[in-house]
């Protein structure tokens, strides 16, 4: 596996489907009449205080679920600055064996953790549903995943891919405005660098990431997450920083507000290597559930956190 695959989700599925961007000002106001909840949380109303995030999708879409993990991400950061709602639209009967009304619990059911947030689900398949009506195809939107940024008074203020969405929100309350993947695009040249010399060896890969965190890999968390794993995890890595190896990878959790599993379960490794047992185990376990959480992680991956949880576990009380 690359050291891309392993810190962020794969981008090409993604944006396999062409998307449409708008910016829109003093809409007339919306509502989500129509909505069937799935889910006990829900909003009722638009409040004027509050900015809401909406994503509208599908259950069989791939590029939906691609999508899920970011929007997650972004309601851990924004905490309670913002209010996000999923709306599943354009369902069909006859999908997986039920009816278009079902589609939605049954994947929710199916990946609980994939959207942390109050979900709902329109009333009518296709094209024909009250929410796909008033919200699509009214803006001539035919592709998913959209979503929405709703003002106060429920005005809507933008509406586009997800992919643009943080660098919105960024605007309107303290966001990083860079995601993952603009970080490893950002690193892939330095980390490159670094691979390679640490397969010959460790003396000149520790050097090469020194230089790339004095200067401008500083505040890349894929960089850091990247320099201190691969030091952790190859047992061939020669002249191993395990104080420097703890050092990035704390740098990289802070930098991300502790919101990316990837980089919490290096953590959670560098802690451990450092004898710092207890907070080994406390992050590792946040760390396999960060990444539950990511419809994009895959059963493999989880497996090798988990099996590290039980190691720092059985580390932990073997030394009490």
């Amino acid at each position: 596996m690359s050291w891309m695959q392993r810190f962020v989700i794969p981008l090409v599925s993604a944006f396999s489907m062409t998307f449409a961007f708008a910016q829109e000002r003093h809409d007339a106001p919306v509502s989500l009449q129509g909505a069937r909840w799935i889910t006990d949380d829900r909003l009722e109303s638009f409040e004027s205080d509050r900015t809401v995030v909406l994503l509208f999708w599908s259950s069989w879409s791939e590029p939906c679920r691609r999508a899920m993990p970011r929007i997650a991400a972004l309601k851990r950061e924004a905490g309670a600055a913002l209010d996000f709602v999923a709306v599943n639209v354009w369902e069909y009967d006859e999908i997986a064996g039920a009816r278009f009304d079902e589609q939605a619990s049954r994947f929710i059911k199916r990946f609980p953790n994939s959207l942390p947030m109050p979900v709902c689900a329109d009333d009518a398949p296709g094209l024909k549903g009250t929410l796909a009506k008033t919200w699509l195809n009214a803006r001539g939107i035919t592709t998913l995943p959209t979503c929405f940024i709703v003002g106060a008074g429920g005005e809507i203020v933008w509406h586009g891919h997800p992919s643009d969405l943080r660098a919105q929100l960024a605007s309107q309350i303290a966001l990083n405005p860079k995601s993952m993947e603009d970080y490893v695009l950002e690193a892939e040249g330095e980390v490159r660098r670094f691979l390679s010399a640490s397969r010959e060896g460790g003396g000149s890969a520790i050097a090469i990431a020194r230089e790339a965190v004095a200067g401008e890999m500083r505040d890349n968390p894929a960089a850091l997450n990247a320099f201190a794993w691969e030091m952790l995890d190859n047992t061939r890595f020669e002249g191993k920083d395990l104080a420097m190896a703890l050092e990035w990878a704390s740098r990289a959790a802070d930098i991300t507000n502790r919101a990316d599993g990837m980089i919490l379960d290096t953590l959670a490794l560098a802690l451990f290597e450092n004898g710092r047992l207890d907070e080994a185990v406390k992050t590792q376990e946040e760390a396999v559930r960060l990444f539950e959480a990511a419809a994009g992680g895959s059963g493999e991956e989880l497996n090798d956190m988990k099996t590290r949880l039980k190691r720092f576990q059985s580390a932990r009380e073997s030394n009490r």
